[in-house]
């Protein structure tokens, strides 16, 4: 799980982690943010004197126009490296400060780096370094990543049944009989 007191750090008010096992993962939704034919939707020099301000406003940006960001600013965030997995539900605040916060350290050089995917799994927007400078990435979740969030009506309808009730229940559903 991504470790709650780095995102409460970066100044987001922290809901809770949101694995519900209806969501893509995260690893699999970093993909379309590190993917070998990804382009970036934005590029921010990496060594310009106010970079973690500008690449928080651009993600901040391109996350809105996108409305990544529900209605009371929540959307779900994750950072890759060592424990940091899975998804955690976040609101968005004024003291708000990822680029600064939600980092990787590659030698001397720290870089943004952070996912972020609204609330009904349909966006993504992060921000990784890559050669020629921290890249914004906005892109569309493919609809076959979210896993289905209604169960199946045969495990409605069994739902509460014994066993011998519910393969009694799926013979007749094929119209075997004993």
């Amino acid at each position: 799980m991504t470790d709650m007191s780095l995102l409460a750090a970066a100044g987001l008010t922290v809901i809770g982690p949101a694995e519900d096992g209806t969501l893509p993962t995260a690893e699999v939704a970093w993909r379309l943010l590190t993917g070998i034919s990804v382009e970036p939707t934005l590029v921010v020099p990496d060594d310009g004197p106010d970079r973690d301000t500008v690449v928080d406003a651009a993600w901040l940006r391109l996350a809105r126009e996108a409305e990544l960001l529900d209605e009371h600013g929540e959307f779900l965030l994750a950072v890759p490296g060592a424990g940091a997995s899975g998804w955690a539900h976040v609101r968005w605040t004024p003291a708000a400060r990822l680029a600064e916060n939600l980092t990787r350290t590659s030698g001397l050089h720290r870089y943004p780096e952070f996912l972020a995917m609204s609330l009904d799994s349909r966006v993504v927007c992060g921000a990784t370094d890559e050669e020629d400078g921290i890249w914004i990435v906005r892109a569309q979740v493919p609809p076959q990543w979210t896993r289905p969030q209604e169960p199946h009506p045969d495990a409605i309808a069994m739902a509460g049944m014994t066993l011998r009730e519910r393969v009694e229940f799926l013979r007749r559903r094929s119209g075997q009989t004993e």
